[in-house]
């Protein structure tokens, strides 16, 4: 599927957090539930219980969801989580940093004057070369994946208790990830592209959003 058209079924949560995004552009369908179901691939060194802690679940629901008889998983399993991030609470979410060292900001989150208009800003830029790794900044679902207009391609992950982190302008085609398909903490999430209005630097636009509000992204700087 063409990465324009990445993008499928969210969350109630999300469907607000792409309508402040993306206006009218959106398109998004509300889930049955209160948790959308996620999947997850097993990692070398993995167990039921680290998967379960991880992803904000339960191990009985591991179990359940994927018809296990045993706890023996194996690499490159995949495992169907029902409800990622159900007992996941705020200050139990661990956050890094978006790259790999410490850049500028070139654009700093809130208000900002425009031809003598105040304008929102959602977000910071950080100042970043084209091509540059960004990374997980905690454990999450990949919510959403296209390329929208001013904006570039778009990543926006879910990590729990109304937490989402918006990222962009990516080269969609190095996101090794498919929409609900859980990542780690530090995981590549992919490279930057060049920015969607010519003539501008090279930067990484950072939000982070609070129940679809915006708020001060530095837990990811």
């Amino acid at each position: 599927m063409p990465p324009a058209q990445r993008h499928g079924p969210v969350s109630r949560t999300l469907v607000l957090l792409l309508g402040l995004l993306l206006g009218p552009v959106a398109t998004a369908r509300p889930a049955n539930a209160d948790h959308d179901p996620a999947w997850y691939v097993v990692r070398a060194g993995d167990n039921l219980t680290r998967i379960a802690n991880r992803l904000g679940t339960w191990v009985t629901d591991l179990r359940t969801d994927n018809d296990l008889r045993t706890d023996v998983i194996r690499p490159g399993q995949r495992l169907e989580v029902s409800r990622p991030f159900a007992r996941t609470a705020a200050d139990a979410i661990l956050w890094q940093r978006v790259t790999r060292q410490p850049r500028s900001i070139t654009a700093r989150f809130g208000p900002y004057e425009e031809n003598r208009i105040i304008m929102p800003r959602t977000g910071v830029e950080l100042d970043l070369p084209q091509g540059s790794d960004v990374l997980v900044p905690a454990d999450g679902v990949v919510r959403y994946l296209a390329v929208m207009e001013e904006l570039g391609g778009v990543a926006i992950l879910e990590h729990g208790d109304g937490r989402h982190s918006v990222l962009s302008p990516f080269d969609l085609a190095s996101v090794p990830w498919r929409l609900g398909q859980a990542v780690l903490r530090g995981d590549l999430l992919g490279r930057t592209a060049a920015p969607p209005i010519a003539g501008k630097r090279p930067y990484l636009h950072v939000e982070l959003r609070i129940d679809g509000k915006a708020v001060d992204p530095k837990l990811l700087l």
